[in-house]
């Protein structure tokens, strides 16, 4: 008796294909991202960039809370709970945080996050400007430049956040090109912009230090995000879309 094999019930097996991340603004030299499981897995203390071109990773500072359900995985902190990483901040930046401050006028000025020295950058809420509503509070940014990278270059773009900013997530943008310009969006909307001939950040070559996110009053964050360069107003919209739309 012969058998012949006729192929029945043969299947052809082909894996899933991975479901692609998230359509970030390329080039940025450091992305941490919450509600991306690269970045974060849900559990353990390092925070890995998703960036695509080696950023530093992140580590916890005591036990900042975790968070998968809020706006698709998030990390609360507080000035005894938070996250640092080694790294520094070019000359030409944007700087950029999916943040939500809790309720509250105390301290009056708590930075988001960044480094205040060595060509430094800092993202900072003004919550004691205007005086009311404090909910309609200033945001800033801080920046160092000069030939030893300290000169303190103050609250720069102070100015009024144009929408409730307390207690609620929203998209803090910072930029600089490099020499004298710089810009803050919230959200998609620029609130301020400034030029000043003197602060020059070329002077300086920085060298890595301890990045600071979260330590100075209780907030969450979804994202930080880092880029060489001044992003458009176009990309920061497309970012802005990735978090707002969790």
């Amino acid at each position: 008796m012969i058998f012949q094999n006729f192929g029945f019930n043969r299947k052809l097996v082909r894996a899933a294909a991975p479901s692609p991340g998230p359509n970030y603004v390329a080039g940025a030299s450091l992305i941490y991202d919450f509600g991306n499981l690269a970045s974060y897995p849900g559990s353990g203390t390092s925070v890995y960039d998703v960036s695509g071109n080696g950023g530093p990773t992140a580590t916890f500072v005591g036990s900042p809370t975790f968070s998968s359900v809020t706006k698709g995985g998030s990390l609360a902190m507080n000035s005894s709970n938070y996250m640092t990483y080694s790294g520094q901040f070019p000359a030409a930046y944007t700087v950029q945080a999916y943040y939500r401050k809790n309720t509250g006028t105390s301290p009056t000025y708590p930075r988001i996050g960044g480094q205040t020295n060595n060509n430094g950058v800092a993202l900072a809420i003004d919550m004691g400007w205007p005086a009311s509503p404090y909910n309609y509070s200033g945001v800033y940014q801080q920046f160092y430049y000069g030939a030893s990278g300290n000169t303190d270059a103050g609250a720069v773009n102070d100015a009024s956040a144009l929408a409730d900013i307390q207690n609620i997530f929203t998209f803090f943008s910072a930029q600089n090109n490099g020499t004298n310009a710089q810009k803050y969006y919230v959200n998609t909307t620029i609130v301020a912009s400034a030029t000043n001939l003197n602060y020059d950040r070329t002077l300086f070559t920085p060298s890595n230090q301890t990045v600071y996110i979260g330590n100075e009053t209780p907030g969450t964050l979804v994202a930080w995000l880092v880029y060489p360069f001044v992003l458009s107003s176009g990309d920061i919209t497309q970012n802005y879309n990735i978090f707002n739309a969790r």
